[in-house]
């Protein structure tokens, strides 16, 4: 059964730039929980928000369905070697003749062709891995002297439209690789959401305590329908 992370990802990478409504509508579930679905596959960095709707920046579904091949790939392995020896019916040694070995002999060359094929593919897609893996890598080294990067871990909090005009790179780009969180119009230093997180459930007698920062960030939450007031006495997150 195709699960509701699922069904969300692949109407967005066949309708990039949907919006929440358009989403909820074509797969058929509330928007309330398209909402939720969708912030926690933005939290994750799989997708982005792109002006009024979002889009597919990184699928983290391909590592998983590339575990299930060679799982799959695996267990047929096993079969083929097993069904190739229950098959080799030994006759007595007074009926061993060369047609019998020839069968021996075809049947075991027959599973090394087909694992060996099996090795390929899989080495295939190892070496694609890797070199996203790399390139990845070599982003995050690059992101090291970014300028926007610097401001936004001094400022924690920014708006979309102030925080173009320092990037150097696309939101997408400091999305995907953990610099920022996207809340709204907002973006947010991910070290500092992630930090802030860690005080829900926030009591509502607690609220005074928090920065000037924290204070906008919270109303930014609660305007995106990301955290909720729980019996009238405390703020938590939808999980």
């Amino acid at each position: 059964m195709t699960s509701i992370y699922e069904k969300v990802i692949n109407y967005l990478l066949e309708n990039p730039g949907a919006k929440p409504r358009q989403i909820a509508d074509g797969i058929g579930e509330s928007l309330t929980r398209v909402r939720k679905i969708l912030y926690i596959l933005r939290d994750k960095g799989i997708i982005a928000r792109s002006g009024q709707g979002y889009v597919v920046v990184k699928s983290r579904l391909a590592r998983k369905q590339y575990e299930e091949e060679r799982t799959r790939s695996q267990q047929e392995n096993n079969i083929t070697s097993q069904s190739s020896i229950q098959s080799i019916n030994r006759p007595d040694k007074q009926d061993i003749d060369s047609k019998w070995l020839s069968e021996i002999i075809s049947n075991i060359m027959k599973s090394i062709n087909e694992l060996n094929r099996k090795i390929n593919v899989i080495e295939k897609e190892i070496a694609n891995i890797k070199t996203r893996l790399d390139a990845i890598e070599g982003k995050n080294k690059i992101g090291k002297g970014d300028k926007f990067i610097a401001l936004i871990k001094q400022k924690k909090i920014m708006s979309i439209e102030e925080a173009r005009q320092y990037m150097s790179k696309s939101l997408d780009y400091y999305v995907v690789n953990n610099y920022v969180s996207v809340i709204g119009n907002m973006i947010i230093d991910r070290g500092y959401f992630e930090t802030f997180k860690k005080k829900f459930p926030l009591k509502v007698s607690e609220i005074k305590k928090l920065n000037s920062n924290e204070i906008l960030l919270l109303k930014k939450l609660i305007e995106e329908g990301v955290v909720y007031l729980h019996g009238g006495s405390e703020y938590r997150f939808i999980e």
